[in-house]
């Protein structure tokens, strides 16, 4: 494991760290990088072929480029149970990006994407991703975004294709209440 939160890490400090990681645990959360930092985890990602479990890169001032980049790692971490996005700015093209390497993540348990400014396009292509997923979802957050009702219909649908799928955190999303009763 591997816990450099809150270092103010940048790209450079990514950049370094990067070539050198072989863990199963990375958490780089309060931390601010960009589209080099994304492209430099990915990179290493890819070459690396690592076994990683955990990668909590939350609060972390990602922008949707830079999760374009992150994701492109994604689609080798066959061994990834939990990733944690909390309180970026990756956006809809972001989760985009993110919801078409999920696939690849076939022990995946739990996905936080909450807070990311995701609206329900974004929700609407994430739950698609999950629906030709092998994944073992048991639990997604995407509260404090702004799914909206076609959003929330979107992941009524994803309880039907996501069987281990056990909680789904919408806290502080403006909902209608038919809209969740009939999903």
């Amino acid at each position: 494991m591997l816990d450099i939160s809150r270092n103010s890490i940048s790209d450079d400090g990514i950049k370094s760290l990067a070539e050198h990681l072989d863990i199963k645990i990375l958490c780089l959360n309060h931390n601010t990088f960009g589209i080099a930092g994304g492209r430099a985890i990915a990179d290493n990602l890819k070459k690396r072929n690592v076994e990683l479990k955990e990668l909590d890169l939350s609060w972390s001032d990602i922008s949707s480029d830079a999760a374009i980049a992150i994701a492109a790692g994604l689609e080798y971490c066959k061994s990834l149970k939990r990733l944690d996005l909390t309180s970026n700015k990756i956006g809809d093209s972001g989760v985009k990006e993110i919801s078409k390497r999920l696939k690849f993540c076939e022990k995946l348990v739990n996905v936080s994407l909450q807070s990311n400014m995701i609206s329900s396009d974004g929700a609407i292509v994430l739950v698609k991703g999950l629906k030709f997923s092998k994944n073992s979802l048991q639990s997604m957050d995407l509260s404090e975004n702004q799914l909206g009702d076609d959003g929330a219909k979107a992941l009524g649908e994803c309880l039907g294709h996501c069987r281990k799928l056990q909680s789904i955190n919408l806290t502080s999303e403006m909902l209608e209440q038919r809209v969740l009763v009939n999903a």
